[in-house]
């Protein structure tokens, strides 16, 4: 019998790892290892593929080998993996497409401002500032120069909505989440603005999540982002040189 996928996350995830997963999605922490991984597939709205990218390459390399048998070439990519196990374990919908499923809900007017959102951020160019909530300051202005019609909200720090928090910045049903790694902000920082994008799209139901982020501290790697942009087709990551 094949492994399915609660099988994968409760063998190669540890239990702490679960939880963690459990707390940004807001379920319950308690259980078993084994009731946690139920938990994680029949009651999260985690994208399977998400959550298998937190395991290394070398992990997903030896699922496939040893769980399935099936042998790839190192230097198969780390997507190219993923859609190998969901190919094979038996709670994934035959057909199951992330971007199909993104893409049918997604309509034409929230693709226009959407857009517009995207170009504003890219050519946002902020000017001298020491702390995040001034740069977010200077973003609010920004946007609200630059896309018309359209209901920008900026969020107070650790705002709440109920028991879920709130992005940074909220335009219609889209959020705008900003990060400012100074000089010294260690990488763990980079993989916790992920998590947050993923409690923000769950617990908010928005969308898209714009990540903005200047990178002072040279933390963030080209390649993070192109594979979370390809596991999580609602997140949008922007980097500012400036």
């Amino acid at each position: 019998m094949r492994p399915t996928l609660v099988d994968i996350l409760e063998t190669y995830f540890s239990k702490e790892e679960l939880k963690t997963f459990l707390e940004e999605a807001g379920l319950k922490k308690s259980g078993t290892k084994r009731e946690l991984a139920e938990r994680l597939v029949n009651e999260s709205n985690y994208d399977p593929a998400f959550l298998l990218s937190r395991l290394t390459k070398e992990d997903l390399l030896w699922i496939l080998e040893e769980e399935f048998g099936l042998s790839f070439p190192r230097s198969t990519k780390k997507q190219e993996l993923i859609d190998a196990i969901l190919n094979e374990v038996e709670e994934i919908p035959e057909g199951y497409d992330r971007r199909q499923s993104y893409e049918m809900t997604h309509t034409r007017g929230n693709r226009n401002l959407e857009k517009a959102i995207l170009k504003s951020l890219k050519i946002f160019k902020p000017y001298r500032f020491e702390k995040e909530s001034e740069l977010e300051g200077q973003l609010v202005v920004h946007l609200r120069n630059t896309i018309e019609g359209a209901e920008i909200t900026p969020q107070k720090a650790g705002a709440k909505r109920g028991d879920a928090f709130v992005p940074d910045i909220v335009i219609e049903n889209f959020a705008v989440e900003i990060k400012f790694f100074k000089r010294g902000t260690s990488r763990a920082e980079w993989d916790r603005s992920i998590g947050q994008a993923v409690r923000y799209y769950i617990d908010g139901k928005y969308d898209k999540v714009f990540l903005f982020v200047v990178d002072h501290a040279g933390i963030v790697p080209e390649e993070d982002i192109e594979k979370y942009e390809e596991l999580l087709p609602w997140l949008k990551v922007i980097i500012s040189k400036y």
